[in-house]
């Protein structure tokens, strides 16, 4: 029987042979942020999920986009020609716990389809960015309710017309920095939803398509991880790229991931 890894090669075999000579040149991408022993296909049901999207890409014959997470490319085809090959930046597969609360951060398997297309991009931190933050610094993770937060020294932490601060004892009301995070009494803080502490504006380039679930294909400021296992899920790309694929692949496009 053959291995996961020759399946999959394959199938990706067979699907590359539908394609022009040019979209099956394949630089090998070395992978630099994310430990070797992470596996890419680490349920039975991740490698049979890459096989049979890549049998229906193979099959296809209206536009598409089709994305190979092992080679860390994508394509965009129509029939059998490809108008656009390029590196893309796939999830890493790792994992982070917090309490009771898991995330794999791995780029689904599978038929998705291009739901909205977004200009300038603006990205609402998910709460696992924080607590990501917070284990790397050695820091505890809490919240800020409504009613704000008291420190150890008295002040409150609170939200302002929707900005994270500290409010002293005579009313006075000092406003956190929008580019740094929170942090007081060796605690990370996660900004409220609605305030503007929880929007970062640069962090997805200057174009994203949404595959829907949180999962993207957009720009990065950080394009030496473009080819590379380096998001938490989506798929990055560089700006030319996803510049094209904004101004090219329209809504309800599908975009088959293997």
């Amino acid at each position: 029987m053959k291995s996961r890894s020759a399946r999959h090669l394959a199938v990706l075999a067979l699907l590359l042979g539908a394609l022009p000579a040019a979209a099956r040149a394949q630089s090998p991408h070395r992978v630099i942020d994310i430990d070797e022993d992470v596996p890419l296909y680490d349920t039975p049901s991740d490698s049979i999920a890459a096989i049979k999207t890549a049998a229906k890409a193979a099959k296809a014959r209206d536009y598409r986009v089709v994305i190979s997470l092992e080679d860390r490319k994508l394509w965009v085809v129509q029939k059998t020609d490809t108008l656009l090959s390029a590196p893309v930046g796939v999830g890493t597969g790792a994992r982070l716990r917090h309490e009771r609360k898991l995330w794999i951060f791995k780029t689904p398997r599978g038929v998705r389809t291009v739901l909205g297309k977004k200009t300038d991009p603006v990205w609402i931190p998910p709460e696992w960015s924080y607590v990501e933050v917070a284990k790397k610094h050695g820091l505890k993770v809490g919240e800020i309710p409504r009613r704000g937060v008291r420190l150890s020294d008295g002040r409150l932490l609170t939200v302002r017309d929707s900005v994270v601060g500290v409010e002293e004892a005579d009313g006075t009301f000092t406003p956190n920095s929008l580019e740094e995070h929170i942090v007081y009494d060796n605690t990370l803080f996660i900004p409220p939803l609605y305030s503007k502490n929880r929007r970062i504006e640069g962090e997805l380039g200057k174009y994203a398509l949404d595959t829907g679930d949180g999962y993207m294909l957009h720009g990065t400021p950080y394009e030496d991880s473009v080819g590379q296992r380096s998001s938490h899920g989506c798929i990055r790309l560089k700006d030319d790229d996803i510049q094209w694929l904004y101004d090219n692949v329209p809504v309800g496009t599908k975009v088959y991931i293997f």
